[in-house]
């Protein structure tokens, strides 16, 4: 007698914890960054540069330099025939809506020094034609 008293819910309590977690793993996948994308050359990003396309550049490790596209930059990709390009323009094209970020893309540096010396050229001929410095972040 006492079993039947003892009768089981059909609703367990771990399923609210299940629900729960599926839901931060969702809403985590959903609202992450717009992904990232490595470019093989240097070319390519100062070709991008060059036309005032890039916003952000961050040095990391002086191994890697992660930027990020301005408006110039996305419209010069998507309407420029290169192979490298195309691959950024896709990954523009197929940004997540709900995500918070854009992409980021990455360019292996075979050394950190040279590069920011472009860089620091490539901002005084900028500068000389009215467009905005690129800012090189946070080892400069």
């Amino acid at each position: 007698m006492s079993e039947d008293n003892k009768r089981k819910s059909p609703f367990n309590v771990y399923w609210i914890y299940a629900i729960i977690g599926i839901a931060l793993i969702t809403f985590q996948i959903v609202m992450s960054g717009g992904g990232s994308s490595t470019i093989n050359s240097e070319e390519t990003f100062f070709q991008i540069a060059e036309k005032g396309g890039v916003s952000k550049v961050y040095i990391v490790n002086r191994s890697r330099a992660d930027f990020k596209l301005n408006e110039k930059g996305i419209s010069f990709v998507k309407n420029t025939n290169s192979d490298e390009l195309s691959k950024i323009a896709d990954l523009y094209s197929r940004k997540n809506q709900f995500a918070s970020s854009a992409p980021t893309l990455e360019l292996e540096l075979i050394d950190a020094g040279t590069f920011i010396n472009k860089i620091d050229k490539l901002n005084d001929q900028l500068v000389e034609e009215n467009f905005q410095r690129q800012k090189l972040l946070p080892n400069h």
